[in-house]
């Protein structure tokens, strides 16, 4: 019997059968599967530890040869280890881990849609978390803001802040380095030094 993870799992892969082979789209899938994105979101990012899914561009999905081999078979997927397939590093689970996968889901996010992706009960106050996380990747280059910003809930809202990645290194998300007020990735060893200080996010 497969968990629920595994589930959506299978939802998310069978939703990608699709005949275009330019993959599919975070929002696509959630328009297409009666799922909460956010466990659409992990599903596929599992996919992509397994093997079955890859990243064909930001926000975009796209079965490999492993995941249409493995529709086209049937193949049932259960949680647990998977043998045969190409070993991945393990990170630790945390807010800016899950924030920094989040973002690679989806070419355009504001602070709430990564508090909805990330954020898990334990997490304390991971809005203001995620504002500072943000805010860094701003300043040391791996996120713009876009201009438009995205309708607020309160009629009177100026309106959310719309961010862009535009350095995906890899899994693995940056640390901050508070004396070198840098940031290192851990993908490709660099270490990025913070610009002039900018207006935090929002």
């Amino acid at each position: 019997m497969t968990s629920g993870n595994a589930t959506h799992q299978a939802a998310v892969l069978g939703a990608m059968a699709s005949p275009s082979s330019g993959g599919i789209s975070l929002d696509d899938l959630a328009s297409r599967l009666p799922i909460a994105r956010k466990a659409i979101a992990k599903a596929a990012g599992k996919l992509i530890q397994r093997g079955y899914v890859e990243r064909a561009e930001a926000g975009v999905y796209a079965l490999t040869l492993t995941g249409r081999e493995a529709l086209a078979e049937g193949k049932s997927l259960k949680s647990g280890p998977h043998r045969g397939l190409r070993k991945h590093p393990v990170y630790r689970d945390t807010l800016t881990q899950r924030a920094w996968a989040a973002m690679r889901l989806q070419p355009r996010f504001t602070l709430g849609d990564l508090v909805t992706l990330a954020a898990k009960e334990d997490d304390g106050q991971p809005g203001k978390s995620l504002q500072r996380f943000v805010h860094r990747l701003k300043a040391t280059g791996y996120v713009v803001e876009l201009p438009a910003r995205a309708k607020g809930v309160a009629p009177t809202s100026p309106g959310c802040k719309v961010f862009r990645l535009v350095r995906d290194s890899g899994d693995q998300a940056p640390r901050w380095l508070d004396r070198q007020q840098a940031m290192k990735d851990w993908n490709t060893r660099e270490v990025f030094p913070a610009r002039q200080p900018q207006e935090a996010a929002s």
